[in-house]
């Protein structure tokens, strides 16, 4: 065995141009490099889209409480009505 065949499988993954080579050598057709496709546009989208969903997880973690809240509330008039009224 060569030096060049111990070597982990990981590396291969992080070398864009070995990549491109195992992906046309196992379907013949060559993928598009990933920082090829994004562009200062679509990461920009997506950092925005990124804010958006953050508030948006802000906004429901902030009704979640509001509601657990509004059932301790209603869950200790209940149980205030009830000791009220003995069976």
């Amino acid at each position: 065995m060569t030096r060049a065949s111990i070597r982990p499988r990981a590396i291969h993954y992080t070398q864009p141009d070995l990549l491109d080579a195992i992906h046309t050598a196992s379907d013949g057709r060559a993928r598009p490099r990933v920082d090829a496709i994004l562009t200062p546009a679509t990461t920009k989208s997506m950092r925005r889209r990124l804010e958006l969903a953050h508030d948006r997880i802000t906004e429901l973690t902030q009704q979640n409480r509001d509601l657990q809240h509004q059932i301790a509330v209603l869950h200790g008039e209940l149980r205030t009505a009830r000791s009220n009224f003995p069976s």
